[in-house]
């Protein structure tokens, strides 16, 4: 009876327990709750891109979605634009390259009958283990000075080194603008990743065919934008 009374007391409280559970990882960061959504992968695309190829990247119903790059060479995002709820990317090769791109999302609602679920006080899933969620590595500032992009030294490459793993790259706002003076040629950032490191550079250039507000970037002189590294490991 000693043993079995915890236990019933245990269970019991279980069972009135109709929303909710809470997760820390081994440096007592919380990875679940009851309360916040992490966002999940909502879509992976391949390519295989020779210099100055491009690829359209979709997603229809989705909220506030973050694209991801994974690239063995020089790849970015050039044009981005959103029709009601369907997001649209164009990425661009400054160089022969081959990954994928991962977009992030809220998560679609998973009905499998199995694994683990936690709902919020309203009975909304806010965790199942059938989603693969956003696991962040890394989060830096990319900065550049100087006027616009007339000289590379005004575009630094940014590096960043890791253990060995799997990572893909999201720029908040890929650093674009006109190439110097020339108003007919658009540069913006490319993402390079590898098993240890990732890099980001302004490398990708391309006929400006307007208008301005079909390509991405807003920082045309010298700023600041966050990026992050993500683990993308069995994605």
């Amino acid at each position: 009876l000693l043993v079995i009374a915890p236990l019933c007391a245990s269970l019991w409280a279980y069972i009135k327990m109709a929303y909710g559970l809470t997760v820390y990882n081994t440096t007592n960061n919380l990875v679940i709750d009851n309360t916040y959504k992490n966002m999940g992968l909502r879509n992976k695309t391949p390519f295989s891109l020779g210099g100055g190829g491009e690829q359209t990247i979709t997603l229809s119903g989705a909220n506030n979605p973050l694209l991801f790059i994974s690239s063995s060479n020089q790849v970015g995002v050039i044009e981005a634009g959103l029709a009601g709820s369907t997001y649209t990317w164009v990425i661009r090769a400054a160089a022969s390259s081959s990954g994928n791109v991962y977009v992030f999302d809220d998560p679609v609602t998973a009905t499998s009958t199995y694994g683990l679920k936690v709902l919020d006080s309203s009975g909304n899933q806010v965790f199942n283990s059938d989603n693969k969620y956003i696991r962040v590595i890394d989060v830096f500032s990319c900065t550049f000075s100087g006027n616009g992009f007339n000289t590379t030294a005004n575009t630094p490459t940014i590096n960043r080194s890791y253990s060995s793993g799997n990572y893909a790259v999201c720029i908040a706002t890929p650093r674009a603008g006109f190439d110097g003076f020339n108003t007919g040629v658009i540069r913006t950032d490319s993402i390079t990743t590898t098993s240890t490191s990732i890099s980001i550079q302004n490398t990708i250039t391309k006929s400006f065919a307007g208008p301005w507000s079909s390509h991405t970037g807003l920082l045309i002189t010298s700023g600041s934008v966050l990026a992050m590294t993500i683990d993308v490991t069995g994605y």
